[in-house]
């Protein structure tokens, strides 16, 4: 039979002791705690603490089981870990949980009539928070070589600038052995200790923070050109090179980066049916995908490029957060014109023209015109007040982090049943036929407190905190 145990216990500081304790002609387990509070590191913001709680016994006659499986079982204790933050906008601590045994005497065997070898002795923990809630660590088939340190796994707490985060982790003793008497177990004793191991404390924040605190400031990137945050239907990256560059693997190859377009006022199904409206983070991505067809017809729910993209969460360079993907609303509506002002743009894509629906949902789409029309930084005869024209492309393409090597693929109809809106290298936006072959690049939303770690420039990329 399949077990499912769980070890879980908390403090970051150096040690906690839990002595396990079995005696005589019955088992009998015991567990205690000390309070202890202690600085994960030289910051003062940061204190972490766990309350202490009073020890369990339990005790069971070895010779009769109490089920199936489950030989011995001690009861349940809560104890709660705390992270204060007084002052970092935010702070993720991380620690090892480690097992030390004190000696190598006292080891349980399996009964002689167990013939499977079967048997485990674990300690089960859930944390409140839900991030280990299941895994095992089995005592006995350790080497039991004395003070040694066995790593059982690394945990998180987090918590925002003013904030006390309490997790609270409940956990018990058990012994399993199938349904054997446990006679040869009679008098045998295990002691070791559990300590807490702090790692480190790293001042990570929600991609709302970052965007919300970039708004309006004057940066330059690694030529100088300047970049900047503006609330402009939404919140969006605009200029040449800005640090908006974020990746989800370990390391990051060109081909494998995304720019955070913003966070904008836009929608997504959370779940298969609740409607989920807030700022979300809007991604494309940084490098070209190969030339394809849009489609038949301008109509993205039955073209050819949206059943090309709807596996495309699965890429390699997005497969270790395809879960925080969401099935956002796509808008398909448009204006028979394309002399729009970016902000008309966005609202005719919206509330435009039905040419071919409303909307569609779908993990992965294409960005809107109004996107590469407003990714442009503000300079000079560059205007966002201005109506898009040659003159407006000539102005702006050189300050656009969107600029594509050729013709590529929007997801927004043009006024024709057969057309679609493309933007190229030479700045000019405009309809053409969805039977062409061009460039595309996938774009997606997450939402927008995902906790990111980096500084956003292509060497050193925001990730994902996991």
């Amino acid at each position: 039979m399949k077990k499912k145990y769980l070890i879980m216990l908390f403090i970051i500081g150096s040690f906690l002791m839990l002595t396990l304790a079995l005696g005589a002609s019955y088992a009998y387990f015991s567990i205690t705690r000390v309070s202890v509070n202690t600085n994960i590191s030289n910051n003062s913001n940061i204190t972490l603490s766990l309350n202490s709680t009073a020890a369990i016994t339990f005790s069971v006659n070895p010779y009769t089981p109490i089920s199936d499986e489950l030989f011995a079982e001690s009861g349940e204790v809560t104890t709660n870990v705390n992270l204060t933050n007084n002052g970092s906008s935010h702070l993720t601590c991380s620690y090892d949980i480690m097992y030390i045994p004190d000696s190598t005497t006292g080891v349980f065997v399996p009964s002689p009539a167990n013939s499977d070898n079967l048997q485990e002795l674990v300690i089960i923990g859930t944390d409140s928070t839900g991030q280990n809630s299941s895994f095992s660590f089995d005592l006995v088939n350790k080497p039991y070589a004395a003070d040694t340190s066995y790593k059982i796994m690394t945990a998180t707490i987090s918590a925002n600038n003013g904030q006390t985060v309490a997790q609270k982790w409940k956990f018990k003793v058990a012994y399993y052995n199938y349904n054997f008497e446990q006679s040869i177990n009679a008098g045998k004793n295990i002691k070791g200790r559990i300590i807490f191991k702090a790692n480190d404390c790293t001042n990570n924040r929600t991609a709302l923070t970052i965007v919300n605190g970039l708004v309006g400031s004057s940066n330059t990137d690694s030529n100088s050109l300047p970049w900047t945050v503006k609330s402009e239907d939404g919140l969006r990256y605009e200029g040449k090179n800005p640090n908006n560059y974020i990746c989800f693997q370990n390391s990051c190859s060109s081909s494998y980066l995304y720019r955070i377009v913003g966070v904008l006022d836009d929608e997504a199904l959370d779940g298969d049916s609740t409607l989920y409206t807030s700022k979300l983070l809007k991604l494309v991505k940084s490098t070209s995908g190969i030339s394809i067809r849009f489609g038949n017809t301008g109509d993205w729910k039955t073209s050819n490029i949206r059943s090309y993209l709807s596996d495309y969460s699965n890429n390699t360079s997005l497969r270790r957060d395809t879960s925080k993907i969401l099935n956002a609303k796509w808008y398909l509506r448009t204006s028979t014109v394309v002399s729009l002002t970016p902000n008309q743009m966005y609202e005719a894509e919206r509330t435009g023209e039905n040419v071919i629906g409303d909307f569609s949902f779908d993990k992965i789409g294409l960005i809107y015109i109004s996107d590469f029309l407003y990714s442009s930084y503000e300079s000079g005869s560059c205007n966002h007040s201005d109506a898009y024209s040659s003159t407006y492309a000539a102005n702006c393409k050189d300050s656009t982090y969107l600029l594509p090597t050729g013709i590529s693929w929007t997801i927004t109809p043009a006024y024709a049943a057969n057309s679609v809106r493309y933007y190229t290298s030479d700045g000019t936006v405009s309809g053409i036929a969805s039977s062409g072959t061009y460039l595309h690049n996938p774009a997606f939303y997450m939402k927008s407190n995902v906790l990111l770690s980096g500084t956003g420039t292509e060497s050193d990329p925001y990730r994902i905190v996991r």
